[in-house]
C-alpha cells in the first residue's frame, strides 16, 4: 500500500491504485492494477477510475506524494540562465555559431525580451530585445557563418 500522510485515511486498494497510477500515470491501467478488474468493460474502468480521480482523499494523497519529487525538480529562472549561459558559451568556443545564437535567443525569451511578433519587446525593466521571424533565419545563418569564417581567419594570422 502506498506510504499515507496521517491524517489521510485510505483502503488498501486505494493505495494500490494510487502506487500504480504514480508509476503509470494512467489512472485506467492503475484501476486494472489495483482491483479485480478482468470481467469489466473498457468504459466501466475509466469510469471507476474517473470516480477515484475524483476522490479528494486519493488526489490529495496523490499531490503528497509528488510534492518532493516536484520540489526536488524545480528549476529557478536564474539556473535556467545560468545554464543556457554555459551553453552558449561552450558551443562558442567550439565555433557552433548557431547553437551559440540559440541558447541565447532562449534566454532573452526566458527574460521576457522578445514578444513573440517579430517586432521589439520590452521586459518589466524596459530591455527591449528582437524577435528573429522564420523568413529571417536565412540571414542570421549567413551571419553566423561570416563570423565563423572570421575567426577562423583570425586563427590562421
Amino acid at each position: 500500500m502506498a506510504t499515507q500522510s496521517p491524517t489521510i485515511k485510505l483502503t488498501a486498494k486505494q493505495g494500490d491504485f494510487i502506487l500504480a497510477y504514480l508509476e503509470t500515470g494512467n489512472a485506467s491501467e492503475a484501476y486494472r492494477q489495483a482491483y479485480n478488474a478482468e470481467n469489466m468493460k473498457p468504459e466501466t474502468i475509466s469510469r471507476k477510475a474517473h470516480e477515484l480521480m475524483g476522490n479528494g482523499k486519493i488526489t490529495a494523497q496523490i499531490e503528497a506524494l509528488r510534492a518532493p519529487v516536484v520540489e526536488a525538480a524545480q528549476c529557478t529562472l536564474e539556473q535556467h540562465f545560468t545554464q543556457l549561459a554555459k551553453l552558449r558559451d561552450g558551443a562558442e568556443e567550439r565555433g557552433e555559431f548557431t547553437a551559440a545564437i540559440k541558447a541565447e535567443e532562449l534566454r532573452g525569451k526566458a527574460a521576457g525580451h522578445y514578444s513573440g511578433k517579430g517586432d521589439f519587446g520590452a521586459n518589466a525593466d524596459g530591455f527591449m530585445g528582437v524577435v528573429v521571424l522564420p523568413e529571417q533565419s536565412k540571414s542570421v545563418e549567413a551571419w553566423a557563418e561570416e563570423v565563423k569564417a572570421e575567426k577562423q581567419a583570425r586563427k590562421s594570422t
